[in-house]
């Protein structure tokens, strides 16, 4: 079974409602909504979750009625396999390449 993270890109306006999903899924009742509100303690960054994809999609819904934004994202992907250093050759020879190659006509 896949389980999926939330990035938040941007905070909440207001606090969103919670309540029906904290019921269902323990983890939220521990988190902390604060960070969630647009302030000074807002960073953009995952939010630590193991979510199934519908728990997942909702709690992004809530977010969004209250004026947050973010994206669902597979929990794996929070810890890359590959750092921003090895990245960088790996996308320099792809354009590298791409450039290089013939359009169509």
């Amino acid at each position: 079974m896949n389980l999926y993270d939330l990035y938040l890109s941007s905070g909440c306006r207001t606090y969103p409602y919670l309540s029906d999903l904290a019921v269902s899924v323990n983890v939220l009742l521990d988190l902390d909504l604060n960070k969630l509100i647009q302030s000074e303690q807002f960073i953009p960054g995952f939010l630590g979750l193991e979510l199934p994809t519908n728990t997942a999609a909702c709690f992004l819904e809530r977010l969004k009625e209250a004026g947050g934004g973010g994206t669902i994202v597979p929990s794996a992907y929070r810890q890359p396999r590959v750092s921003i250093e090895m990245a960088y050759p790996i996308a320099f020879q792809a354009i590298i390449q791409k450039q290089n190659t013939p359009s169509p006509p």
